[in-house]
């Protein structure tokens, strides 16, 4: 049978590069060009299927540029053919081997097509989710960029206080986000502080705190805050107060944009979930609620799609590094690069929550930092692992997740609430102890 290696170096504005290689390394040919058009793409498959003799396997590698990739493989795939992608690093230095000082588009196709060759293990199979799942994952990173660019715009705000009005923005740190949205689209200005005076903004804010004492002691810092401001600025009068309120309050009105946003998606994305999982059986699991369980979900998608728990936690990143040679063998070094970013944060964030509800996680935590004298994130990346073959396990298997004690009996949640908390709590001084050796 044999097989052919298509290596395809994707352009996101220009033509796509190909080189065909057989299997034993051999040039088939040296190198074409076609563009994301159905034309081209019939041409690219037709070119191919004519080199592959006896119906060979045809393998195309290509690498994920932009969004470039995902038309070209779902042709390819609904072809019959098969597409792998590479770890971008090791194909990376594999193109430094072969071309350290030149670059082109050719040595880039030449370099994916031998690397069945060179290094067949770090190639995995592409996967395309189906419509619903892929829409699921769109609009969990739509999420995921509008918060981030939220996260961005109050950064700024409180990067204009800390000149402006210097002290301002710790002052109101612990008002409620709604108190503090209307404070800073009238206060920002500290002039309009001191027009104010102590009294009334002491009303002012009694009115939303309902506690008079802190509401005083608040009132009184701010408009000491304020009265500086203005003076550290009045010689020079290089600043305009009423334009930093205006700046403050454009992002602001930004921020409500943003948040309304925000929420439509968040229903939207329940919604999606719901339809693509109706049992929603990743809820079930400690640490997945609503914005992490459809996020693994989406990611992950079929879990069939692994051999085992270890190609899964592979493909995820959850795996630590290793450096031996000779008689140096050194375990638990730093995670590898791959898999999704989102994914692991997640992972990270929901094993921490689970480590305090499930008794069996409880107990890897504990013996991760007790026995084994690793700190508090080494400890959750470890619980993440075991998170992993949990999730791995209930979509496999289409139930919710069962509570276990430590010996493997079927317990209730609140039982094994208490005994994560108890039996595998893990003493404040290890903690201490821990926190001042990093």
């Amino acid at each position: 049978m044999g097989a052919l290696n298509v290596g395809v170096d994707l352009g996101v504005k220009s033509s796509h590069h190909a080189v065909i290689l057989d299997e034993k390394d051999k040039t088939v040919k040296e190198e074409f060009r076609f563009k994301t058009t159905l034309q081209d793409l019939r041409m690219f498959y037709e070119t191919v299927s004519k080199h592959a003799e006896n119906g060979a396997e045809i393998r195309v590698i290509t690498e994920p540029t932009g969004m470039a990739w995902y038309p070209v493989c779902q042709y390819l795939m609904a072809q019959g053919c098969k597409v792998y992608r590479p770890k971008t690093q090791k194909s990376h230095d594999l193109r430094q081997y072969f071309s350290k000082h030149t670059k082109s588009d050719h040595t880039d196709a030449l370099t994916l097509a031998k690397m069945p060759l060179v290094d067949g293990d770090s190639l995995y199979e592409v996967y395309i989710r189906k419509k619903d799942v892929n829409t699921l994952k769109r609009l969990l990173k739509q999420r995921e960029k509008l918060v981030a660019e939220a996260t961005r715009y109050k950064q700024r705000i409180t990067d204009i206080l800390r000149f402006a009005v210097p002290g301002l923005s710790k002052a109101i740190k612990k008002l409620k986000p709604k108190v503090k949205r209307e404070f800073l689209k009238n206060y920002t200005n500290p002039h309009n502080i001191k027009n104010l005076g102590q009294k009334r903004l002491q009303k002012w804010l009694s009115r939303r705190m309902k506690d008079e004492n802190k509401a005083k002691k608040l009132a009184a810092k701010i408009h000491r805050i304020c009265i500086e401001a203005i003076e550290i600025y009045r010689k020079k009068d290089t600043l305009d107060f009423t334009a930093i309120n205006e700046e403050v309050n454009r992002y602001l009105r930004l921020l409500e944009n943003l948040a309304q946003e925000i929420r439509e998606l968040k229903i939207k994305i329940k919604k999606t979930y719901q339809k693509t999982s109706p049992d929603k059986l990743l809820t079930s699991i400690p640490g997945l609620g609503e914005i992490a369980a459809p996020l693994v979900y989406a990611l992950i998608g079929d879990a069939n799609r692994f051999p085992n728990e270890k190609a899964q936690r592979g493909w995820i990143g959850l795996v630590p590094g290793k450096d031996s040679s000779g008689f140096k063998d050194r375990k638990g070094v730093k995670c590898t690069k791959a898999g999704p970013n989102q994914l692991k944060h997640m992972l990270y964030l929901a094993a921490d929550v689970a480590r305090q509800y499930d008794p069996q996680i409880a107990k890897v935590y504990y013996r991760e930092m007790v026995k084994k004298g690793n700190c508090h994130t080494k400890a959750v990346c470890a619980c993440a692992t075991r998170l992993s073959n949990r999730i791995r396990a209930v979509l496999r298997e289409g139930r919710r997740y069962d509570f276990r004690d430590t010996e493997g009996n079927k317990i209730s949640k609140k039982k094994a609430r208490i005994l994560a908390q108890n039996r595998w709590q893990v003493p404040k001084e290890v903690r201490k102890r821990l926190r001042n050796s990093n």
